[in-house]
């Protein structure tokens, strides 16, 4: 069997990794290396992860001090000596045969990238689909326009089987927000063929006191700057068709952020970098000829009155 590593970074939810490391351990895959990286949890998480690691020799803990989501998930690349990456939050679980079901998928459709599907599950069990349920393979460059686009394969780096060839010389960015929207459309770029089920077996914890429930002008910051840096990467490769995509998108974020925050005075700082971000991209959307006639309608209607 081929040697697939989890990856599952952790800080201070000793409430929730015992499920999250459990569902990695019970896989109908048995072949795994699994990487938890203790990034300076002050609570009973480390603890919690060197327990599991006395009594099962597949699990490696790796404690380092608090240094973030994007070096704790690096820290575990690096480490790793699977052929194949996968990532779990730490406040996530997976279904028994998730690894096994998206290494057969990889292994039949001999693609690089195998995505399952997602379901958001809240503390009250309440639960709600994130993705779609269909199915299809593509290549890299439609893989991402399709995370672009569509409700499928999206920019989370967490429900997919990596080939670990793609992440040469790739990594998330430290300190940085939506450290995902900086990666993952170059690893489906890099694939040769994507493939994609609905089936939901990656469960997505939604819990207050996340780092996705705060809000805040980094965090808006660092994801206008990742899909500003999205387009300026396929805009160099001359991927029009992507680079299009990418700049639909980044406008319609900007649109979006614009509509929750201007009615705060105190954001009015704010509101003005959003409209001279959304101005300077619209001076040049008429020069991407991939650009749909009536998106750029819709780009001067919004530019006039800012619904």
């Amino acid at each position: 069997m081929v040697k697939v590593s989890v990856i599952i970074p952790v800080y201070n939810v000793e409430k929730y990794v015992k499920k999250c490391i459990q569902s990695v351990v019970n896989q109908t895959y048995s072949k795994l290396e699994i990487i938890i990286v203790d990034d300076g949890s002050t609570d009973k998480s480390s603890t919690i992860c060197d327990d599991f690691a006395a009594e099962d020799k597949r699990i490696k803990v790796i404690h380092q001090s608090n240094q973030g989501l994007s070096a704790a998930r690096n820290t575990g690349i690096l480490s790793a000596t699977g052929d194949y990456l996968f990532f779990v939050d730490s406040d996530d679980w997976i279904d028994k045969d998730t690894i096994k079901t998206l290494f057969l998928l990889i292994t039949k459709s001999q693609s690089d990238i195998a995505a399952c599907g997602v379901m958001k599950v809240w503390e009250d069990g309440k639960t709600e689909s994130f993705t779609q349920n269909i199915q299809f393979i593509m290549d890299g460059k439609m893989a991402v326009c399709e995370m672009i686009t569509g409700n499928t394969l999206c920019s989370v780096i967490y429900n997919k089987l990596y080939k670990r060839i793609l992440w040469e010389g790739i990594s998330f960015p430290v300190n940085r927000f939506h450290e995902d929207e900086f990666t993952t459309y170059k690893l489906l770029y890099r694939a040769k063929k994507v493939i994609y089920s609905g089936d939901e077996m990656y469960f997505y914890r939604q819990r207050k006191g996340s780092i996705m429930s705060e809000i805040s002008d980094k965090r808006i910051e660092d994801i206008l700057d990742a899909m500003q840096q999205k387009i300026l990467y396929f805009g160099y490769k001359s991927e029009d068709e992507i680079e299009a995509l990418s700049v639909i998108h980044y406008m319609d974020y900007i649109k979006y952020i614009y509509r929750i925050v201007h009615k705060d005075k105190s954001k009015s700082k704010l509101c003005k970098e959003l409209i001279c971000r959304y101005n300077t991209q619209f001076n040049a959307i008429y020069c991407n000829k991939n650009i749909p006639f009536i998106y750029k309608l819709k780009a001067v209607i919004w530019k006039i009155i800012k619904y």
